[in-house]
């Protein structure tokens, strides 16, 4: 069986070599890499045109720098493979990642196959929270707790793409791609194949090797924040219209605003250097957003959260009374109170330290 490992490349020269090494001295051989250069402006090209003498299984392709959803659909379209991996360019792989991975595919009968990770922590590498062994069909996939389990809380296994196989025609037949000037489009993809009613394996097997690479997108906040953001939800919101699964996928809907609008917030508190300014803004954008207020209000009317334990309650209660709450200037004046700011950080700090520890709790 044929694997591409597809890698969308922007100026990454520091990890690239170790990068590409980790892939071409796999176990398993049967494999195609797929490099996608999305506009380097560094030495990058030099060490992909180097590996492209060295292994005849490279496929090289060159694009202007469109982002990196635009590099992985282009290594999708470009593929042969019966499954896809995606690897970022400043992570690496075990030795017998793809194999590990691959020996649970079943003949061909699972959509996704996800393996564990080691995290860079303090000059070394640690693993990743210990998954179960478990495989997941569409009627467990409709549960409530996987769901959080899958993108909200605990291992939060699908908020990324990477260290994981994908069948190329599951996502085909589904006409599955990434999307452009999202933030989290990795989550984005995830959600599109869940509501699709994957077969998923999750194995503990630790196979990934991932960097944190300090002043990444994912701790800066900018203007376009909130709209990146917050448009990953209507995005989400416009797929399960087309397809016709907006009632069946109501909870990881709303789920899914709420996690988002609690890291705009979160971000602004955090990062923003105009906190009262972003603050009164994002409240401004909130309530003449009919799809965010919409499904805020069938939220507080829910009595499906009911089902699940006290500290996703007060997740759930607190997020959906705290947005609603915006439709009035009373809200606006405290909590654009500079004074208040770092209570409420802490409080979203607080909050954030209860859906980690819930990871490690049991239903």
């Amino acid at each position: 069986m044929l694997v591409s490992v597809i890698i969308p490349i922007y100026n990454k020269e520091k990890y690239l070599n170790d990068c590409i090494k980790s892939v071409v001295k796999q176990d398993y051989k049967n494999l195609e890499l797929i490099l996608v250069n999305d506009g380097s402006s560094d030495n990058s090209e030099e060490i992909i045109n180097w590996w492209l003498l060295k292994d005849t299984r490279i496929k090289y392709i060159k694009q202007k720098n469109s982002g990196v959803s635009v590099a992985r659909n282009n290594g999708v379209t470009n593929s042969n493979g019966e499954y896809v991996f995606f690897l970022d360019a400043d992570d690496f792989l075990e030795k017998d990642a793809i194999q590990k991975l691959v020996e649970h595919t079943n003949k061909n009968t699972i959509d996704i196959v996800i393996g564990n990770h080691y995290e860079q922590e303090k000059g070394g590498y640690v693993k990743n929270n210990k998954f179960q062994n478990k495989l997941f069909r569409s009627d467990e996939l409709r549960l409530l707790e996987n769901k959080l389990e899958f993108f909200i809380s605990g291992s939060r296994s699908l908020s990324t793409v990477w260290n994981k196989l994908y069948k190329v025609d599951f996502l085909k037949r589904n006409k599955i791609r990434f999307q452009e000037k999202i933030h989290a489009e990795d989550r984005l993809f995830n959600l599109k194949c869940y509501v699709n009613d994957p077969n998923i394996k999750i194995i503990n097997k630790y196979t990934y090797y991932f960097n944190i690479v300090e002043n990444s997108r994912s701790r800066t906040y900018n203007n376009k924040f909130y709209e990146e953001t917050i448009s990953l939800f209507h995005s989400f919101y416009t797929y399960l219209s087309r397809i016709n699964k907006e009632y069946e996928n109501n909870d990881l809907l709303q789920l899914t605003l709420i996690y988002d609008m609690e890291k705009i917030f979160y971000f602004i508190l955090s990062y923003s250097n105009k906190k009262k300014y972003d603050l009164i803004r994002t409240l401004s954008l909130l309530k003449k957003d009919k799809e965010v207020c919409y499904i805020l209000k069938k939220i507080k009317n829910e009595k499906t959260y009911k089902k699940i334990n006290i500290y996703k309650k007060i997740y759930v209660k607190l997020f959906c009374n705290l947005f609603l709450s915006a439709h009035n200037y009373v809200f606006i004046s405290f909590f654009t109170c500079y004074f208040l700011t770092e209570k409420i950080k802490n409080k979203l700090l607080r909050l954030r330290g209860i859906i980690n520890e819930m990871g490690n709790k049991k239903e």
